[in-house]
């Protein structure tokens, strides 16, 4: 099942039991697809899981960053609301691998790839990117792999 069927699915099923936190969130996450598929010129159904993820890695991003801010202005009301939303969010994305999983990753491909300078660091991301997608931490990334290349 595509991860745009199993988001509006999810809609639906929210919507029947009446879950109006979840429902909200589901409806800003449907509302970026479309706004997405729309710049796109594609339909909604025609997007990838990678789109999808990287979509859904924006709107994570958005409430760490509101949830931040509200932590300061000290509005735990609505720090409740946005953790609610990451949480539901994070549930879609796909689980991110541990951070010993992606020094051996990277260990690996350095082999691999035959990498031994920082010119050759937009090579070596570009194979994790590929291969690993969302389920990988690209700022811990770069920053392992910057340390391995100095």
């Amino acid at each position: 099942m595509s991860k745009v069927l199993e988001i509006q699915n999810s809609l639906t099923a929210a919507l029947k039991l009446g879950d109006s936190q979840k429902l909200g969130t589901y409806r800003l996450i449907v509302s970026e697809l479309k706004n997405f598929a729309i710049a796109q010129k594609v339909p909604v159904e025609d997007l990838t899981d990678s789109q999808v993820e990287s979509i859904l890695e924006k709107q994570a991003k958005q409430r760490k960053d509101s949830i931040d801010a509200y932590k300061k202005a000290n509005r735990n009301d609505l720090v409740k609301k946005e953790q609610a939303e990451l949480d539901l969010i994070k549930t879609l994305l796909p689980q991110k691998l541990s951070e010993a999983e992606i020094e051996q990753i990277v260990d690996d491909l350095v082999k691999q790839l035959n990498v031994t300078q920082m010119s050759d660091m937009g090579k070596l991301m570009g194979a994790i990117s590929a291969k690993y997608g969302s389920s990988i931490d690209k700022g811990f990334v770069s920053n392992l792999v910057r340390k391995k290349l100095s």
